[in-house]
């Protein structure tokens, strides 16, 4: 396979990647929960709370990357819970009231009968979607896809945002 799309994977020396989209993952959880409150949820709040995270065998660098940016800001699960698909994590919710690290698509998919979501305010830990060329490609069709994704997506990425005056 000489082109993919890929999300979550660490960087490889064998793979020239270019970034797509960066987004932050969700937080799910009851909406009676006091975190529901927040705008965006960090970290440190999370401390001693269920957590709902894919398991380990889909994704193994993404876990321990979580487990790893959590221990580091002091956030340990009291338990955790792992699941395989949105609707589990669902239940999981439901039946441990807990907080479930999700994409946001996701997220939308359960935010409804007492479920709401948050963004996670944590730099760390995005999924980054990019576009991955193995390095040793010969493949003409491969190299001239990727130069114009990179030409469409750097139009892209270099939107400016409007700045406002600000009055003093």
């Amino acid at each position: 396979m000489d082109l993919a799309v890929i999300t979550g994977v660490p960087q490889k020396p064998q793979l020239s990647v270019l970034n797509i989209a960066d987004k932050p993952f969700y937080i799910a959880m009851p909406m009676a929960d006091e975190l529901s409150a927040y705008r965006d949820v960090r970290l440190e709040q999370m401390h001693k709370r269920n957590w709902m995270v894919l398991g380990k065998h889909p994704n193994p660098d993404l876990y321990d990357t979580i487990q790893s940016v959590g221990a580091e800001r002091g956030a340990y699960p009291s338990d955790i819970y792992h699941f395989t698909s949105p609707e589990e994590a669902s239940e999981l919710i439901r039946e441990h009231h807990g907080l479930a690290l999700l994409p946001r698509s996701a997220a939308w998919r359960i935010a409804r009968d007492g479920i709401t979501m948050r963004p996670l305010a944590e730099p760390r830990l995005r999924l980054v979607t990019s576009l991955a060329m193995r390095e040793d490609t010969k493949s003409r069709l491969v190299n001239e896809f990727v130069k114009a994704a990179g030409r469409k997506f750097g139009v892209i990425g270099r939107t400016a945002q409007g700045k406002l005056p600000l009055a003093m």
